[in-house]
């Protein structure tokens, strides 16, 4: 038996459902990094491969353009969507512990407390076989937590990061 053949239009269709667990409300998209903001104002940030973002953005059910007159200032989140894959982020080793429903401690430097992360903490409720590729980075001034999970994808171009900030105070 082959490899099965997954085509880019279901790529496409997996890519959105994913991203609409991440939010109930519309992403904007800003120099190919798909900002939103839920109604329980948590802060998604989706950054599509490029042949992905083509796809993604003509739905336009899914995807605006970010009015300038929006009062929210998203521009201030697209940093937290650039290097992505630098030395910073760190891997979460005990997935195991977290997709059991206990939690895991992330110490910060010069901090007088630890980060506490569970699995509802993540950008989207993942299933078992998705539990991998989650990583952290703390980002400071502000400070803020942000942890990331990466969806691969079979065909080339069709993967994408999804990530959740939130501020640690």
């Amino acid at each position: 038996m082959g490899k099965k053949v997954v085509t880019t239009e279901v790529e496409v269709k997996s890519a959105e459902e994913t991203i609409l667990k991440g939010s109930d409300s519309i992403y904007y998209n800003v120099n190919g990094i798909l900002l939103s903001k839920n109604s329980s104002d948590s802060i998604i940030l989706v950054i599509p491969d490029k042949p992905l973002l083509r796809a993604l953005i003509q739905n336009k059910n899914l995807v605006e353009e970010l009015d300038p007159s929006n009062p929210y200032n998203y521009m201030d989140l697209l940093k937290y969507g650039n290097d992505l894959d630098g030395d910073a982020w760190l891997e979460i080793k005990d997935l195991q512990t977290i997709y059991d429903g206990k939690s895991i401690e992330i110490e910060i430097k010069d901090h007088g407390y630890p980060i506490i992360v569970t699995k509802d903490l993540l950008p989207i409720k993942l299933k078992k076989d998705e539990f991998n590729n989650i990583k952290y980075r703390i980002f400071l001034d502000p400070l803020v937590c942000g942890l990331k999970k990466e969806f691969t994808s079979t065909n080339e171009g069709y993967g994408f990061t999804m990530m959740r900030l939130f501020k640690v105070i």
